[in-house]
């Protein structure tokens, strides 16, 4: 056995995929993929009984390192105890659905009149319709029920809820203002998408939590923080990469890097994803770090990666399961 299948980086609807837990489980089983992780952003909301699959979470963090605002990171939990987790990560769950809500809210008063989106029927919504939208069916009671209580969605995929279902719009519009979601997001920013800013964690407080319920802490795809990368791609003056993430390590505990992952080669196209990839493995293997792969798959979205995206060497990957006390060859 020196190539295994693995895909630590992936989302269900309990956060912005378009997925059941079981349904992942079972692609899982299909692709042959010898461990899995579902890393749902700021909940976990569910427990999947396999021993293919490892409990995981990505939690949002803003910070400010060395006078640099850092954006777009987000740091990866793995192994740690569900119970525990669920109980530390309550508050930021709970901020998110109560965002969403609020949202609902919003449109359902807002008049509106915007100069960019022709508006089409138009009729009130519940958050019920903006689950079912993302799942492609009709939910049960319970599967709702379950969702009010584990899940946190995000703004982005609420506006392309909105979007999809009341607004028309050009293709000449797509290509002046790229990602529909996002522009969709900011030119309502201060009607529909005004709620009370969701609190993010620090870098130190997020692997805290991570490693307090009995977790491995990962930075997720550092290629995608501008403030990390215009240094290396000498587009001007930035944080460098291996001084932050020796930060990471030595000052909170980090205790791994994302090293494979579709954001940075999307980002920087011009760039092979070896070329990153390898950039970021080198710094792991200086600094002593854990190795993780993930396609940050979410379901039947435009972005991430293929689901299974990612092989790796026996060799490469059992240091992050021997911290996680798993045995490769069960």
């Amino acid at each position: 056995m020196n190539k295994i299948q693995v895909d630590l980086h992936m989302h269900s609807i309990y956060s912005d995929g378009t997925f059941f837990p079981e349904e992942i489980l079972k692609l899982a089983i299909e692709k042959d993929l010898k461990f899995f992780s579902i890393t749902d952003h700021n909940c976990v909301g569910f427990n999947i009984k396999n021993p293919r699959f490892i409990p995981g979470i990505e939690i949002s963090v803003e910070d400010e390192i060395k006078e640099h605002k850092i954006e777009g990171l987000e740091v990866l939990g793995y192994g740690f105890d569900i119970k525990k987790m669920k109980e530390k990560i309550e508050p930021l769950r709970k901020s998110k659905i109560d965002s969403i809500l609020k949202c609902v809210e919003n449109f359902n008063e807002f008049n509106f009149n915007s100069n960019l989106f022709t508006p089409k029927n138009l009729k009130k919504i519940t958050i019920k319709d903006f689950f079912e939208f993302r799942c492609k069916r009709r939910l049960s009671k319970e599967e709702f029920e379950n969702l009010m209580k584990n899940s946190a969605p995000t703004k982005i995929d609420f506006a392309e809820f909105l979007y999809t279902t009341f607004f028309e719009f050009s293709d000449d519009l797509q290509k002046i203002y790229g990602d529909l979601p996002f522009l969709f997001k900011k030119e309502f920013s201060n009607t529909i998408f005004k709620t009370p800013k969701f609190k993010k964690l620090t870098f130190e407080e997020a692997i805290s939590v991570i490693k307090e319920c009995g977790g491995a802490a990962v930075l997720a795809h550092p290629a995608i923080c501008r403030t990390l990368s215009r240094k290396w791609f000498g587009e001007t003056e930035g944080l460098d990469p291996f001084e932050f993430i020796k930060i990471l390590k030595e000052k909170y505990g980090l205790e791994g890097i994302e090293i494979y992952n579709y954001v940075g080669i999307i980002r920087y196209s011009k760039y092979s994803a070896n070329l990153i990839n390898n950039y970021f493995k080198e710094i792991s293997k200086k600094l002593n770090l854990l190795n993780t792969w993930g396609s940050d798959w979410h379901g039947n979205k435009w972005w991430g990666s293929k689901f299974g995206s990612f092989g790796t060497n026996v060799e490469d990957i059992k240091n992050f399961l021997k911290k996680l006390n798993i045995n490769l060859y069960k």
